[in-house]
């Protein structure tokens, strides 16, 4: 299958900055596609290879739909994962599952470029852990019981999860390709489903084979996505962020199965509670007790009431600023709350936390700084916008 055109595949100043060894070795297993593009790999050692680099950069850049997938694909993971988080993850990933390292010294780039060549299990740990926080816009589901999370690597049960997956999408005009990867952490379960979309035909432009002209041509494309999930260990809680409320559910069930043996483990329930803003506004904006925060702001409200009255309501600043006190209140007094956006002001964080909350169960935030994340659940907790997560069970003595 070709690959889909993409612009900017991966960044400038990392072609230019990673070891001219590594990056031959990156690329040998596609030299023929590159030497037909007049790139040779070859002289990324032996010559000043900053052309090559140029013409690799313009051939990534611009894209092409005949670029093999597989390369596509590489470029795409090493540019998420040759960053300060990837870095970061990296070397969190190599302690928590005992793993070997690359050679420490290594600037950034070379140093996940070396993981991935090297060390293909820790490079995919890191790269889902660096997919998994740069999401953030996640559906959740509360669990029946927290116990059962600790046992989880069941080889069978990861393929019956890729079975059940590969079925879906198949009978939805997907191709049945899956891949599911599992990634544990003292933390939380992370798991990552790449999958095909539907096929798409697009017209591209290339230089045939004893053509001397370029010249177009349909090919019918069929784009890869993954979708993330995570498991909080201590809540016990699923996350899962996927594009349809058909793949969200399948996930519910597939990941229950996986974890637990349940497939109905993970229950629709609702989390979002968001008839507290409606009740009384101004103690669930209040930032009271939470250790860290120290304001909250309500910049958005979708509205809905039995008659079929739908509104939304949106702007930079706080409501109340546009609305007055006495409006916003009616406002709510009279419709229902389908959907709110806070702004919550931390200490030692330059801008606000914007969070959007969807009833019965959508919650997106940036999730990339736990310290962060840790006291907007407080909140949203405390102020009963967000369920209180279950007790953990305390192990019985005898």
């Amino acid at each position: 299958m070709a690959s889909a055109p993409a612009r900017r595949i991966v960044r400038r100043e990392l072609v230019e900055s990673l070891d001219a060894l590594l990056l031959g070795r990156l690329l040998s297993p596609w030299a023929l596609y590159l030497a037909s593009r007049k790139i040779g790999v070859g002289a990324l050692a032996t010559t000043p290879n900053d052309s090559v680099r140029k013409a690799l950069y313009e051939l990534f850049a611009r894209g092409d739909a005949s670029m093999p997938e597989g390369l596509r694909q590489t470029l795409v993971d090493l540019g998420a994962v040759a960053t300060p988080d990837g870095h970061d993850a990296i070397l969190e990933v190599a302690k928590e599952g005992h793993l070997p390292l690359p050679p420490l010294g290594l600037h950034v780039a070379d140093f996940a470029l070396a993981a991935l060549l090297d060390h293909p299990a820790l490079f995919a740990g890191a790269r889902l852990r660096v997919a998994c926080s740069a999401v953030s816009r996640f559906v959740e589901f509360e669990p029946k019981t927290i116990a059962g999370l600790d046992a989880l690597r069941d080889e069978r049960r990861v393929a019956a999860a890729r079975r059940a997956v590969s079925d879906y999408f198949a009978s939805r005009n997907r191709t049945s390709f899956s891949e599911i990867l599992v990634v544990e952490t003292p933390l939380d379960v992370l798991v990552e489903v790449t999958h095909g979309e539907s096929p798409r035909s697009h017209g591209v432009l290339e230089k045939h084979e004893h053509a001397s002209e370029i010249g177009r041509t349909v090919k019918t494309l069929v784009l890869s996505r993954r979708d993330h999930v995570v498991v909080d260990r201590e809540t016990g809680r699923l996350a899962v962020n996927a594009r349809y409320p058909g793949e969200k559910d399948l996930y519910r069930r597939v990941i229950g199965e996986l974890l637990t043996g349940d497939p109905d483990h993970f229950g629709p329930f609702a989390l979002i509670r968001l008839e507290a803003l409606r009740a009384d506004l101004d103690a669930a904006l209040s930032h009271d007790g939470i250790s860290g925060l120290l304001g909250i702001e309500l910049r958005g409200l979708s509205l809905a009431t039995d008659d079929g009255y739908r509104a939304t309501h949106a702007v930079p600043t706080c409501l109340a600023k546009r609305f007055g006190a006495p409006g916003l209140d009616a406002l709510l007094r009279d419709a229902r709350v389908r959907k709110a956006t806070l702004a919550l002001t931390l200490e030692g964080r330059a801008k606000p936390l914007r969070i959007e909350l969807t009833a019965p169960n959508g919650l997106v935030f940036d999730r990339t700084e736990p310290d962060v994340e840790r006291v907007a659940r407080a909140y949203l907790v405390a102020r009963g916008l967000l369920a209180k997560p279950m007790a953990r069970a305390q192990p019985t003595t005898a």
